[in-house]
């Protein structure tokens, strides 16, 4: 849970997130799924909103923004902003490549998460 002011407006942010993973001999192939889900005031600033999306920030570091998921080469530009945010990945693995699939959506206060983004397989290779 995180609060505070943004230009004069306060707010307040939580986020909730769980994962559930396999691996191992006995598992045919290793998989994880994980899920998070966000919620800021309704008249919380627009910068202190959920947003999926976007390129790194060059002038703040990547810790401070957890009201912007961040998802490699899944939303390259800005496509969601609100006020609550749900995201889930799940992925498989066959070395040396591990597929995924990712979906996010941003809705208002009152609203229920309607327009998903993407929604399609990526593939990523493994390094190290």
């Amino acid at each position: 849970m995180a609060g505070g002011q943004t230009l004069g407006t306060s707010f307040t942010r939580a986020t909730v997130s769980s994962t559930v993973s396999a691996g191992g001999l006995r598992v045919l192939i290793p998989f994880s799924a994980s899920a998070t889900y966000g919620r800021v005031n309704a008249d919380a600033p627009l910068f202190e909103r959920f947003s999926l999306g976007g390129g790194p920030s060059p002038v703040l570091d990547r810790s401070l923004l957890s009201q912007a998921p961040r998802h490699a080469g899944v939303c390259p530009a800005e496509t969601s902003v609100g006020t609550q945010a749900l995201t889930y990945r799940v992925s498989a693995t066959l070395p040396p490549l591990v597929w995924y699939f990712w979906g996010g959506s941003t809705t208002g206060p009152d609203d229920g998460f309607h327009a998903w983004h993407p929604r399609d397989w990526r593939r990523v290779e493994r390094i190290g």
